[in-house]
């Protein structure tokens, strides 16, 4: 079993041309902002009760507006993110909140969310300890398919 994930390990480092710390750091940071932002993106599928591209599910009026740039200082310098926005101004996300610049503590949630395999069990557990809220199955099963193929 250790075994295995070594391999894995060892793939990613070829993958990614990781030659040194300053690659290493380069990559969870790329790593961090890939989950934050799929993580966002999910939580706006939730708010519009639809996938991206499901326009068949729409029962709402609100769509998708693009996105707002957004840099956050992380404890691993500062990240680029792309927060996306919908045409009625509702949608306020949760995970990187309006006016937040600093995500360093969900850096550690983040690093949770890999280390736990990202079940959806773990999905609740972590927005409960990261926000106090409690997430329905829907959301976090949501969050969950769309940070897998990550």
């Amino acid at each position: 079993m250790a075994n295995k994930g070594n391999n894995k390990l060892k793939d990613l480092i070829k993958e990614y041309g990781i030659k040194d710390m300053n690659d290493a750091h380069d990559f969870v940071k790329m790593l961090t902002a890939e989950t934050i932002q799929t993580a966002l993106d999910a939580e706006l599928d939730e708010e519009l009760g639809y996938s991206k591209y499901d326009y068949k599910n729409k029962k709402t009026k609100n769509s998708r507006n693009g996105y707002s740039s957004k840099s956050v200082q992380s404890s691993n310098g500062e990240l680029e993110l792309k927060i996306p926005r919908d045409r009625d101004e509702d949608f306020e996300p949760q995970l990187v909140k309006k006016h937040q610049t600093d995500i360093s503590t969900i850096e550690d949630k983040v690093i949770f969310l890999y280390s736990q395999g990202v079940s959806t069990r773990d999905i609740q557990k972590t927005m409960q300890e990261m926000y106090g809220i409690d997430v329905d199955d829907s959301r976090a099963s949501k969050i969950t398919d769309k940070l897998l193929p990550l």
